[in-house]
């Protein structure tokens, strides 16, 4: 008898081109390709088209927080944003296509019946994101709740106690015991995680405070001066963190290429083309050369071409003296970090100085680096 069954479905749809249901228990599900499995985040209640509250004792009408529920559907590329949505590993964003009911997003699971897409926590085990949440502060101490930066800095600004905002990214900065939460339409403001009156229980999409890069290739790291390091390379399929394009000029290849500077703990380069810019990151600024200034810079720097990078260097003394320095040493490890790398900044800039085989591009990417250490420090707030 199931054999028979398992016929007739087939030429249904062989014939009718139309996907014939079959009742599974509590669950409706086509018997095509195009079947989801939703996962809750939470309970969740079943309503039907017309946003009520479904009740029966014949028919599951309540899920419990990790069960899992099939729900017909095929998933798409989007053309135009909507609030909820899943990402594809390059940072396309896909979704299941959902329905609004009296303003609520919703998943038909079957005929009349529907559950809440904010319930849902992955659709066939990938994360779904919420564009934004909106969500009421509360004060630790005082009236007022600090709007940090993402290097967990104080802006200056404030929000009143019990205000509600809305949310549009998360930054990881659990190094520093705290996670902030993007505030929506405001640059570079944030909240942190220990300032909202109860649990985001949506997944709020990654908020990027460079540019990531996904590794199409295996990927070597290069100097300024185009030397490959055959010691030092990154992994195919991995993300990696950059904030600078650049041309180098590759003396063993004799032309230039684009590269992008890699953030923190990787120190060097790796070549555009051995990447992919994600797509929900922050966008990949303007290269700060040509590739004609990259070809000039390959030459050795003269004492001349080093006045502005030896300025720099005498002026430490007097910068470390400032308000602004010992403000950023007496403060928290985000204000600390800054001190550190000017100071980081400054050495590795001395031993460009120093050196009788540094070339032009290496004396131009030290002074961009002491006078971007310099700017935000200078920016502190007090």
């Amino acid at each position: 008898m199931k054999l028979n069954k398992k016929i007739i479905v087939l030429l249904s749809i062989i014939l009718t081109g139309i996907p014939l249901l079959i009742q599974d228990g509590s669950s409706v599900l086509a018997a095509t390709s195009n079947i989801n499995t939703l996962k809750l985040a939470h309970g969740a209640y079943i309503y039907n088209k017309k946003g009520q509250k479904l009740s029966s004792s014949s028919r599951k009408t309540y899920f419990k927080k990790g069960q899992s529920v099939k729900c017909i559907g095929k998933i798409k590329k989007l053309s135009v944003n909507k609030k909820y949505y899943l990402r594809e590993k390059d940072g396309t964003k896909i979704w299941l296509p959902y329905c609004i009911i009296k303003g609520h997003a919703f998943y038909k699971i079957s005929n009349n019946r529907y559950i809440k897409t904010a319930n849902i926590e992955t659709v066939n085990h990938q994360l779904l994101f919420s564009q934004w949440i909106t969500i009421t502060v509360r004060a630790v101490q005082g009236k007022r709740i600090p709007v940090l930066s993402s290097d967990v800095l104080p802006t200056g600004r404030y929000i009143k106690n019990g205000k509600k905002i809305k949310l549009v990214g998360e930054l990881d900065t659990s190094n520093v015991g705290n996670i902030l939460y993007k505030i929506a339409n405001q640059d570079n403001q944030f909240i942190g995680s220990y300032s909202l009156k109860e649990k985001i229980k949506a997944n709020l999409d990654s908020y990027f405070v460079y540019p990531s890069a996904f590794l199409k290739e295996k990927a070597y790291v290069y100097s300024i001066k185009g030397e490959k390091n055959f010691s030092k390379h990154l992994i195919k399929g991995n993300f990696v963190n950059v904030d600078e394009a650049v041309y180098i000029w590759i003396p063993q290849e004799n032309k230039t290429e684009l590269f992008y500077r890699l953030v923190n703990s990787w120190h060097g380069f790796i070549k555009a083309s051995d990447v992919s810019l994600f797509k929900n990151s922050k966008p990949m600024p303007a290269a700060v050369n040509s590739q004609v200034e990259a070809k000039a810079d390959a030459k050795l720097a003269t004492d001349f071409d080093k006045q502005e990078l030896q300025k720099l260097i005498d002026s430490k003394p007097e910068f470390t003296s400032s308000k602004k320095y010992k403000l950023a040493l007496t403060k928290s490890q985000a204000y600390k970090k800054l001190a550190y790398d000017y100071d980081n900044a400054i050495t590795s800039g001395k031993k460009v100085n120093e050196a009788n085989t540094s070339n032009l591009a290496e004396v131009k990417e030290a002074i961009r680096n002491i006078n971007t250490a310099i700017n935000k420090l200078n920016n502190l707030k007090d």
